[in-house]
């Protein structure tokens, strides 16, 4: 074994972002693992629009200073302290962050084996979007069938995870996307939903026209809410889960006030109208592992089942450059399902 070898065994990688839209490399010697934690070799992990909006130090839940981003990924464990969990185990799991790495320790309650159906390419691109839509359509708004859902961005990683859950329970979706290639391949996965070019209208508001919903997934917050509450069936549920319209306005005082403007809904208005305002934020689940494994058995279940197909968009390699990629992605508008780094 030559010098470089036994160095990198003994050193880990991850991606170091700057929260002004610089992004590096740092190599670190990897630590003790620690008793109820697992280390894995990372293979892959995936890339969320709060990843993208950190990397401009636009996301609320990131920490002060430089920091490792990413919440999911999929790769082969290399030493256990964990019941169940065993060195050459396949697995997938998600973290509070740090995932942007070659290298992890993770508590055992976030790492879970791999189905043999799931390639470890589609394990990394799975937890956040399927969990982020499961406890939206499921855990806060038990979607039922023939009930009428909005999906806004719903050619992305958790629209297209809503528009596969929502046709296995036989609700009735409206799809908001933003291109007329969206609209095709869309309407080509899921014939039965209703699917508009929200671009084609001044705003989503004259898009949706008389529309109205049990369910609406609002990924925009700000004060677009406001409209989409007024959308809302008697005991129907808006549930947020973004702010994502206040990233694209402007600058940091303009993005503000914007944010100060969203709606404040008055508990009056909510008992004449029997509806339900919401928020979910994935992060949270992270501090109740509980209910983290709540979702867990519906979820790999339906992929089993064949009721969910995982869309990789692309793989970028494990880079600066890899990353800059992902993100033009982003800020294009280009994508449609996940975006996922390809580390080994």
């Amino acid at each position: 074994m030559n010098e470089t070898t036994a160095r990198n065994e003994k050193n880990m990688r991850e991606l170091l972002f700057d929260q002004r839209g610089g992004v590096r490399m740092n190599e670190r010697p990897k630590e003790a693992l620690q008793e109820g934690h697992v280390a894995v070799d990372v293979h892959y992990f995936g890339i969320n629009f709060a990843d993208y909006q950190a990397y401009f130090g636009k996301y609320l839940n990131a920490p002060k200073g430089p920091f490792v981003p990413g919440y999911e990924f999929s790769g082969v464990v290399t030493e256990s302290r964990v019941a169940g969990l065993e060195v050459g185990d396949e697995v997938w799991g998600v973290n509070s962050m740090g995932c942007y790495a070659d290298h992890l320790h993770v508590p055992g309650e976030f790492c879970f084996k791999k189905p043999e159906k799931m390639t470890l390419a589609e394990a990394g691109a799975f937890p956040v979007n399927y969990a982020t839509a499961y406890y939206i359509l499921d855990y806060m708004g038990n979607l039922q069938r023939d009930h009428r859902l909005l999906v806004q961005s719903a050619a992305g990683g958790v629209g297209r995870a809503m528009m596969q859950m929502a046709q296995k329970r036989g609700a009735k979706v409206t799809a908001l996307v933003g291109s007329e290639e969206k609209i095709a391949t869309l309407k080509q996965d899921f014939p039965d939903a209703e699917v508009i070019n929200y671009r084609q209208s001044a705003t989503i508001d004259d898009a949706l026209g008389d529309r109205t919903f049990d369910l609406i997934a609002d990924p925009q917050g700000g004060p677009g809410s406001r409209k989409l509450y007024r959308r809302l069936h008697p005991f129907g549920k808006l549930i947020t889960f973004g702010v994502s319209s206040s990233f694209s306005q402007g600058n940091g005082l303009t993005r503000a006030i914007d944010l100060l403007r969203s709606p404040f809904f008055p508990v009056l208005s909510l008992l004449s109208r029997n509806v339900m305002v919401g928020g979910m934020n994935l992060t949270k689940v992270f501090e109740h592992p509980a209910a983290l494994q709540y979702a867990v058995s519906p979820l790999l279940d339906g992929f089993n089942n064949g009721d969910y197909s995982i869309e990789i968009y692309k793989e970028v390699p494990f880079s600066e450059e890899g990353i800059q990629e992902a993100y033009k992605a982003f800020e294009t508008r280009e994508v449609q399902g996940k975006m996922i780094v390809r580390v080994r």
